[in-house]
């Protein structure tokens, strides 16, 4: 008996923590592996701990942690409470932590602990993600989200609590009245008689059965003691055993396993929700917003339970990316006003080239100079002094010096304040204003996206100070003209300001020869740089025309793909004669103006014709703008989506995890009703019971297994209770009733959802697809209005004033801009839904890594591991991304000043990023805009080519028409791939729906 004793003592203590952890750990992801059995809600992560270099990752033992950091005010009550001292060795047995974070999270960075303990409660040291791509967002916020581990969590403790459900039906250590081993032992002391210790050892089994009854065997041995006299002892042993089993209320399987069947189903359910929150996880990351399956939170006060909800992410990574194109596109439209506005100003100063002023007469003593005298003038019939063009200080010293008389002084000091005041006429004051309102707008647009980048950060997991900077990759399709034309055009428009000074009545030669070789400079640069990327873009055009013909719908939209195609061509072409016959033009004036002595004529001719070479240089370098832009249009193209709407709604309808788990509680529902109306009968159950003895405890046994036949007993019989009063029964029993019809609507209610998801999705794209191809026409149009506005405002009619040039030109920007911003919303648009209808559909297959397999995603996920800049991720380990540029070693925190570069990258379009201008063109004398066939508005037909005209002759968007055949200007290049080039379906991983994709040919419009 004392090593039974010894035994109940030790087994007191019981198993360490960790053995109960790993316990429970084992037969929880047992549960789960065996209910991941198909394909359509087997996750690839499902273990509870995070990546190692997760920000939340705990790295120090989970049975023992050291204590966190406490709030100080708090923290004193640990160790003192209502006057009574607490534990004294809280700290020393435990130990401390200095952060709640991960200690070596930023190692990947090349940040040790020392910065993440100083990071705590304080602005902190961060990497720099200065060109975050969509790749990374993914991969980031696998690793560091909180939601995201919350999802798994709730994955792990749904199948815990069914390894409990199981344990109810195992052989349990539970005696009768489920008492669990125990051993008593009391030592006692009476007066007059002897000492004596007395001990009850007591153990049993027991075990639930599937029909609802339920056995038990108990041992129970009490053990005396007696000290003094003859120190004797004695034992007894009693083998108790019974059986219980219900015939009416609570038996039978359907009753006694309701719990464990309904844990078995939760756990299934409980994957098909992870699943469904996978893959709207990842649509959250890329196209933001509340998707189906993820369960977000808004800001807001946390109430203390659950975990602290995420704020939605907006428009993901697609929002973060349009904002910036917006952005790019507000700084080319403020450059286009900028230099709308120079030229402009240039424009109305030239138009009083004579200043004057009233004067009665000259003084009597004043001599003009011989020098002064082409530009310094007095007509005494109209008592009239003028001066010609700007007076600078030293021409306003030298006409002061010539006379101190005083009303001649203040003539000259009116012509100088005359010529040097800055004419504004209506068109400049209307240009000045939207100028204005276009950087209040941009400074706006900036503050809005930083505060978006913010909330995104909260999204991924990751500090929102940390440096965030976006790539725009996926916005190369979007740069419309290469960077090479707004340098030249810059210098072009510096120009203007050489010839200002230059005499044209006189111009000298030295000038005029330095003016030249400017204008042959930026010639050289034209056809060194901006003729060779327009046949690229052509090359590139050439490339993917077939692929874009085949997409489209019928030979009327794809004759007309080929006609927008052939006027690029066709102005191309012009634009490429037009600059052969300036280029012999500079060569004719390089003859002029070499003699050492050119004559006043030829320099005179040469003046006029140098401005009007300049004049026509911008010309050609906004027509080829205006071709870049045809052409780059053409080859942004959409991901492809071509399922039927029915289609479409039979994949979803077999395919979406959520609807199965509320097709399936409509069974719940059914069961639990039976449930309750058992409760509703009559209890009767029948019980066989007995106890298997030793000698009593007085007739000094000393054998505790002396079982004897004499001392045992055996009962059985019928309990029964009259099924009256059972109100409570009774209303569960009708709210089970009501809960079942509930759960029926509750099905038809989320299949309509799902109806209506898919439906809505279907139409979004079909229409976005249309409306990408009007984005794009309305795009060029927009450039066609702004060169007709520019024309317009320069031409001969502009001279008066303003009128409506003014506002037709802030129209035209506006469009511009507005036409831009339409089409990268679009686009945006559109692919948000084509990633959504997959969801909506229960499709959207994410790969090992968590990204979704589709081609064009796949492609970018290989391209960005091949290139290092993203990690060959473990599908268990998802890891952050050590290829981001750490901040520097010595320097201020965040929010700090410094000398050095910017910590935060400036939002500005990179070098190498055109983007769309305000281009300009010879004058045109009429105007016949084209909208997609087909397309609804009113259209006009493209006027047919002169049958003397040689193949190839186009009509450009103006209606002018273009001389020449098409002239190939090929350099060979690699095909460029847009947004959408590459796309297609996941395969589906589940037999039935691709039974369902097969089984007919109905189409599913609406």
């Amino acid at each position: 008996m004392l090593v039974w004793t010894l035994a109940c003592l030790t087994a007191v203590s019981g198993c360490s923590r960790a053995r109960w952890r790993q316990q429970a750990d084992n037969e929880t992801y047992g549960i789960l592996r065996e209910k991941a059995l198909d394909p359509r809600w087997n996750p690839d992560r499902i273990d509870l701990d995070p990546d190692a270099n997760s920000r939340f990752a705990d790295v120090y033992d989970p049975n023992c942690p050291p204590l966190p950091p406490d709030d100080p005010a708090a923290h004193g009550y640990m160790h003192e409470a209502y006057g009574k001292k607490g534990y004294r060795k809280w700290h020393s047995k435990f130990g401390d932590t200095v952060t709640v974070e991960n200690p070596k999270w930023l190692e990947p960075y090349g940040l040790d602990e020392t910065v993440v303990n100083a990071n705590y409660g304080r602005p902190a040291l961060l990497p720099r993600f200065e060109k975050l791509t969509l790749e990374d967002a993914v991969s980031l916020a696998y690793v560091h989200s909180r939601d995201y581990q919350s999802a798994v969590e709730s994955l792990y403790l749904a199948s815990l609590q069914l390894t409990f459900q199981r344990f109810l039906f195992d052989v349990q250590f539970l005696g009768i009245g489920n008492r669990r081993p125990s051993s008593d032992t009391t030592y006692s002391i009476l007066p007059g008689r002897p000492d004596q210790v007395g001990t009850t050892n007591r153990a049993g089994v027991s075990q639930l059965l599937p029909g609802g009854g339920q056995w038990a065997v108990e041992l129970v041995n009490n053990t005396l003691w007696l000290f003094g006299g003859g120190n004797g002892s004695s034992t007894t042993s009693v083998l108790s055993y019974s059986l219980v089993q219900p015939l009416l209320a609570n038996g039978g399987r359907r009753f006694a396993l309701e719990g464990l069947t309904q844990g078995e189903r939760d756990v299934l359910y409980a994957l098909r929700n992870f699943a469904r929150y996978r893959m709207g996880f990842y649509t959250t990351i890329v196209c933001g917003g509340q998707q189906a399956g993820v369960n977000v939170g808004v800001p807001g006060v946390f109430t203390g339970s659950g975990p602290i909800p995420s704020p939605l992410s907006q428009g993901g990574y697609f929002g973060l990316i349009q904002q910036q194109q917006v952005i790019y596109n507000q700084q080319s439209n403020i450059r286009a006003l900028e230099e709308r506005l120079a030229r402009t100003k240039e424009q109305v100063s030239q138009k009083a080239v004579w200043q004057s002023t009233a004067l009665a007469a000259l003084p009597a003593d004043l001599v003009i100079p011989d020098e002064l005298s082409p530009r310094f003038r007095f007509d005494p019939q109209q008592k009239l002094l003028y001066w010609k063009e700007q007076m600078s200080r030293e021409d306003r010293d030298r006409l002061l010096a010539l006379s101190k008389e005083a009303l001649y002084r203040d003539a000259v000091e009116g012509l100088f304040n005359a010529t040097n005041l800055e004419v504004i006429n209506q068109t400049v004051a209307q240009l000045q204003t939207q100028l204005a309102q276009q950087l209040i707008q941009l400074a706006n647009a900036e503050r809005q996206l930083q505060d978006t980048l913010d909330t995104y950060k909260l999204v991924l997991g990751l500090p929102t100070d940390t440096i965030v900077g976006i790539d725009d990759s996926l916005l190369e399709p979007f740069q419309l003209f290469g960077p090479e034309i707004y340098p030249i055009q810059d210098d072009l428009t510096g120009l203007v300001n050489a010839i200002a000074p230059i005499d044209s009545d006189d111009p000298p030669v030295e000038p005029l020869r330095n003016m030249l070789s400017d204008l042959e400079r930026q010639s050289h640069r034209i056809r060194d740089e901006l003729f060779p990327e327009v046949a690229k873009d052509v090359e590139r055009t050439e490339a993917v025309l077939p692929k874009r013909l085949e997409q489209l719908a019928n030979d009327e939209e794809r004759d007309f793909a080929l006609r927008l195609r052939s006027r690029d061509l066709g102005l191309l072409s012009t634009q490429k004669e037009d600059f052969e016959i300036l280029t012999t033009l500079l060569t004719d004036l390089r003859r002029l103006l070499t003699p050492d002595d050119v004559p006043l004529e030829d320099r005179k001719t040469a003046f006029g014709r140098l401005k009007d070479v300049r004049e026509d240089l911008v010309k050609v370098t906004q027509g080829l703008q205006v071709v870049q832009i045809g052409l780059r249009l053409g080859m942004i193209e959409l991901n492809p989506f071509d399922m039927e709407m029915e289609e479409a709604l039979s994949i979803g309808l077999e395919n979406r995890q959520d609807l199965m788990n509320v097709r399936a509680q409509v069974m719940d529902a059914r069961r639990r009703m039976e449930v309750a109306a058992n409760q509703l009968q009559s209890t009767l159950n029948v019980v066989v019971a007995g106890d298997i003895r030793t000698k009593p405890l007085t007739d000094n046994n000393h054998n505790p297994f002396d079982f004897r036949g004499d001392q045992s007993s055996i009962r059985a019989g019928v309990n029964f209770t009259a099924p009256v009063q059972l109100i409570q029964q009774r209303n569960a029993y009708r709210a089970s009733q009501i809960g079942y019809q509930q759960a029926r609507r509750n099905y038809m209610r989320t299949e309509d959802q799902v109806k209506l998801d898919i439906r809505q999705a279907w139409r979004q794209l079909t229409v976005n697809k249309r409306n990408f191809d009007l984005s794009r026409a309305a795009v060029r149009a927009a450039n066609v209005q702004l060169d007709i506005a520019v024309e317009q405002s320069t031409g001969p009619s502009a001279t008066g004033g303003g009128g409506n040039q003014g506002l037709n030109l802030l129209q035209a920007l506006n469009s511009v801009l507005q036409t831009q911003n339409q089409l990268i919303q679009t686009w945006v648009i559109y692919e948000t839904n084509r990633i959504n209808i997959y969801n909506f559909m229960g499709i959207l297959e994410l790969d090992p890594y968590g990204f979704w397999n589709d081609p064009f995603y796949q492609q970018r996920l290989r391209a960005a591991q091949a290139s290092g800049s993203l990690p060959a991720l473990a599908p268990a380990s998802l890891t952050p991304l050590p290829g981001f540029a750490p901040p520097p070693a010595e320097g201020p925190s965040h929010g700090q000043s410094t000398e050095g570069p910017a910590l935060v990258p400036a939002i500005v379009p990179p070098p190498a990023a055109g983007r769309a201008a305000s281009p300009a063109r010879p004058a045109v004398a009429r105007v016949e805009l084209f909208t997609p066939p087909g397309w609804g508005g009113s259209r006009r037909e493209q006027p047919k080519e002169s049958p003397r005209q040689p193949a190839g002759p186009v009509a450009d968007d103006s209606g002018d028409s273009r001389r020449g055949g098409r002239r190939e200007l090929g350099v060979p290049v690699g095909e460029v791939q847009g947004p959408g080039e590459t796309a297609g379906r996941s395969d589906y991983r589940d037999g039935e729906a691709r039974a369902a994709r097969d089984r007919s040919g109905r189409t599913g419009k609406s």
